[in-house]
């Protein structure tokens, strides 16, 4: 949720109080995915960001206005030789937590997900209520 609703905590650098609707999270749906091995993953924290000689604070903790530069990065290492399945960073909005982004490729790490539980629609009740709870947690307002 963090990555995906919540990114308007940005707005709170603006003097503006985060508020999350519920128009937003219309369509929106959670799943928890696990997988029988391991997905090879491009790491964009700790040693991998030190390895390929960028910041923290220039790749991750970017502002929008540069969201062309990172976008540049995950091309380049989608582009790489080495196989990897996606990359993995931890949270900017949610930084004791990683987010990973998988792409389709020639390891298609579709192929190795599988569902662990049931869809949950994030707009209509239990899902709704997670909504409110992560919004709760954030300091954020929820309207709906």
């Amino acid at each position: 949720m963090a990555e995906v609703l919540l990114r308007g905590v940005d707005s709170l650098a603006q003097d503006e109080w985060p508020r999350l609707y519920r128009k937003e999270v219309a369509g929106v749906e959670m799943a928890t995915l696990v997988s029988d091995r391991d997905i090879p993953l491009a790491r964009l924290h700790g040693q991998g960001l030190t390895r390929l000689g960028v910041l923290r604070s220039e790749l991750v903790d970017a502002e929008p206005l540069d969201y062309p530069y990172t976008a540049e990065w995950a091309q380049a290492i989608y582009d790489c030789p080495v196989d990897v399945a996606g990359i993995v960073w931890t949270s900017r909005q949610n930084d004791s937590e990683r987010a990973v982004l998988l792409w389709e490729g020639p390891l298609d790490p579709a192929a190795r997900l599988q569902e662990d539980g049931p869809i949950t629609p994030l707009d209509s009740e239990p899902g709704i209520d997670l909504v409110r709870r992560a919004c709760a947690y954030a300091g954020f307002d929820f309207e709906g």
